[in-house]
């Protein structure tokens, strides 16, 4: 399936140029760090908007650790064309497997508001 169109400001995919790759330990070492209870969030300003996730292998099976990459990726793709310019690194702590999707989108939309990273 491809993207859907006739939607303004509806960028529908997550495109390689949308990931960091491995330009995510540079954010990490370099980048601002932000803390929740169950993430920690790692800024750097950067070209265009870039995501990476990161999930160790005490927060659940490979199923869930993958659930939860799929969804933070998801939650920016919805939010990236009003996101400003940043590379934004999350990980997830050992807690974040019993997120539901609602409830990582709110907490990621609150700390991208938090810190003035959605442009006016």
């Amino acid at each position: 399936m491809g993207a859907v169109s006739g939607l303004p400001g509806m960028n529908q995919s997550f495109k390689k140029k949308d990931r960091l790759g491995s330009e995510t330990a540079g954010v990490i070492k370099k980048g601002r760090r932000i803390d929740s209870q169950l993430l920690r969030i790692y800024l750097r300003p950067g070209e265009r908007p870039r995501f990476s996730a990161v999930v160790g292998r005490k927060t659940g099976n490979s199923v869930t650790r993958n659930r939860l990459k799929r969804w933070g990726r998801e939650v920016f793709r919805r939010e990236k064309d009003s996101l400003k310019n940043y590379d934004i690194v999350v990980i997830y702590k050992k807690g974040s497997a019993g997120f539901t999707y609602s409830r990582l989108e709110k907490i990621l939309k609150d700390i991208w508001t938090q810190e003035k990273l959605l442009k006016n």
